[in-house]
């Protein structure tokens, strides 16, 4: 099987540039509605953060005429959120999950300074690894960390449908404290908060020497008028945090 993945940013400022924009957004938007159907068949996925987030989507090229999108996740940048008057996604839940959640959460705001929201996490049940050779998941979530990188931020906060036992996927990539959670209200399932304070370079290193190749060869759309450094940079910085971070490890043991 052949794989490819598309980062598309900020589509409501590159929409009437790149006449792809358009057709890779109604690619997002059917295949999510499709897949959130199976879990909650009254689930709107289309919002105003399709608009003003960034989506990392991987596709099957095996057939080139008809590639099929079978990853999506989105980042929601809370500096664009304030932009548009849009509240992000964990505004619309944190308070579920109790004063402790929300505590958590501000402190995650006062460390880091504007949040990066990652969310609307969609992947095709039917491409297992089994079937494809590829932990999808990890790749989704290695192009989602490359670019908060690029773009010099370094957590990432969001919640996931344990139903289906997602928070795993998560605790590969970074580090949040355990035991907050909440029932969905729209998609009635328990769900944790995970509020990565911490990415897990060691981890990010190993992902990257697997999917280096597509990682390096993923088309970008991106917004020319919002900075953001090389793919190298990424590249180099989670070289430079495995090596910080194994240190640190001898120096406690």
């Amino acid at each position: 099987m052949k794989f490819r993945a598309v980062i598309l940013d900020y589509p409501l400022k590159t929409i009437d540039q790149n006449p792809l924009v358009g057709q890779i957004l109604g690619d997002v938007i059917r295949a999510k509605q499709v897949g959130f159907l199976q879990t909650e068949p009254n689930f709107v996925v289309m919002d105003k953060h399709d608009m003003i987030g960034t989506h990392f989507l991987i596709y099957d090229v095996e057939n080139p005429f008809q590639p099929k999108l079978i990853l999506a996740i989105r980042n929601t940048y809370e500096e664009r959120a304030k932009r548009h008057g849009v509240p992000l996604p964990i505004e619309g839940y944190i308070e579920l999950g109790g004063p402790k959640a929300v505590t958590e959460l501000s402190d995650i705001r006062r460390r880091f300074g504007p949040l990066v929201d990652c969310n609307s996490w969609f992947v095709n049940s039917e491409y297992t690894f089994k079937r494809t050779g590829l932990k999808l998941s990890e790749v989704g979530f290695l192009l989602v960390v490359n670019h908060i990188l690029r773009r010099g931020q370094s957590h990432m906060v969001g919640a996931t449908n344990e139903t289906y036992k997602a928070s795993r996927w998560i605790r590969e990539v970074g580090e949040f404290k355990e035991g907050l959670s909440f029932i969905h209200p729209t998609v009635p399932h328990p769900h944790c908060i995970a509020l990565v304070d911490r990415f897990k370079f060691d981890f990010l290193a190993r992902a990257m020497d697997q999917y280096r190749g597509i990682v390096e060869n993923a088309y970008e759309v991106l917004c020319p008028t919002e900075p953001i450094k090389p793919l190298e940079y990424a590249i180099e910085r989670i070289k430079q945090e495995k090596m910080s971070q194994r240190q640190e490890v001898r120096l406690s043991a």
